[in-house]
């Protein structure tokens, strides 16, 4: 039997808005309402369209029957429209408790992938300039989001900079902190410029009288 009208819930705007494409989602617009009105079926549906539709079939089904047994039973079918109607949304609301636990299961998997290895710190630990609190660097070290070739680069330009380089290396920081604290991004190091040494009272004596010659 074609309707002439039919009630368009919230939940389903609910359920057919969790489609990000943009056709999916107006293909699921419009099963919807050619179902309620007509009772036709649709077919090939875009997977995400397809499944907001058979989400919400059960209250159109069950809306249609309340339509065409008229009062009679309309109380009970109302009971059965408010059921529908509460399983659609705890149907949505499992479909994005599965949505974010698939993302998080994605996050996971992409920060395990940049995690550096054990031989990678093994080879930074042979560069750094100042060996103390190894564990403590390791554990830093697990947390790094970087490539360690950045790392080596940062420390190569570091271990010939003035700040390093003065008094023995009293104020290269441990390992740790260098690491915690991101100091491969650290900017302004630069290499010392070689001293040039001054002639001597003698020496310049010396190219004066070959200069006079």
């Amino acid at each position: 039997m074609e309707r002439n009208q039919f009630t368009f819930y919230a939940s389903f705007f609910r359920s057919i808005s969790r489609i990000k494409n943009k056709n999916a989602r107006c293909a699921a617009y419009d099963a919807v309402c050619r179902y309620a009105i007509t009772g036709e079926e649709p077919e090939d549906l875009p997977d995400a369209a397809a499944i907001a539709f058979e989400i919400i079939k059960p209250t159109l089904d069950a809306s249609r029957r309340k339509a065409e047994n008229g009062s009679l039973g309309g109380r009970a079918n109302g009971k059965q429209t408010e059921a529908n109607l509460k399983q659609t949304e705890a149907n949505g609301k499992q479909e994005e408790i599965e949505s974010k636990n698939k993302n998080k299961d994605k996050n996971k998997k992409k920060n395990k992938d940049k995690c550096l290895t054990r031989e990678e710190f093994d080879r930074f630990w042979a560069v750094y300039p100042r060996k103390v609190g190894k564990e403590k660097a390791l554990a830093a070290f697990a947390k790094v989001d970087v490539p360690l070739q950045v790392l080596l680069d940062a420390l190569d330009k570091q271990v010939r900079s003035p700040q390093w380089t003065k008094d023995n290396g009293e104020f290269i920081p441990h390992p740790a902190t260098w690491l915690n604290g991101k100091r491969w991004e650290d900017e302004g190091y630069q290499a010392p410029s070689p001293k040039v040494r001054k002639p001597d009272a003698k020496e310049i004596a010396a190219v004066r009288r070959l200069m006079a010659e």
